[in-house]
């Protein structure tokens, strides 16, 4: 047999997989976009919780992400943290500077108490989840409900 015919028998297989996946994207875009775009035009509460959702599940991806690395986020206090500058964007019930400060300070004295791995790795990957994707998801509810 062949060399070019054994290759050709083992690609067909992945492009088949890659097809299937294509497919699945397109359909779940076309299922989600309309969602996305209600959940946009309604705002308030319905947009403050998919803003919350998306918030979550990315932290949690993001974690996952970095334990590969082999950091340890703190995935408590960085959820925690994600969730209350998504809320405080809505609510406005601290002022953003004050809720930084005490976002670092917690985790700061959390991490001081830990025993896992090298702590700046720990902070690094807890900090850049936290501000990464809890202020970008916090902005995408002040840009949708205050201006």
């Amino acid at each position: 047999m062949p060399l070019s015919s054994l290759l050709n028998q083992l690609r067909t297989p992945r492009k088949r997989m890659m097809k299937n996946n294509t497919v699945v994207r397109i359909v779940v875009s076309v299922l989600t976009i309309p969602l996305i775009l209600l959940l946009i035009f309604l705002g308030g509460y319905w947009f403050l919780t998919f803003g919350l959702v998306i918030g979550i599940l990315s932290f949690f991806e993001f974690a996952g992400m970095t334990e590969k690395k082999s950091a340890h986020p703190m995935k408590i206090a960085g959820l925690l943290s994600v969730l209350a500058l998504i809320a405080n964007s809505f609510f406005r019930f601290s002022g953003f500077l004050e809720l930084l400060l005490i976002i670092v300070v917690v985790t700061l004295l959390i991490e001081l108490f830990r025993n896992m791995g090298s702590a700046i790795n720990n902070l690094g990957a807890t900090y850049l989840g936290i501000f990464y994707i809890g202020l970008c998801s916090a902005s995408l509810i002040g840009i949708r409900e205050f201006f």
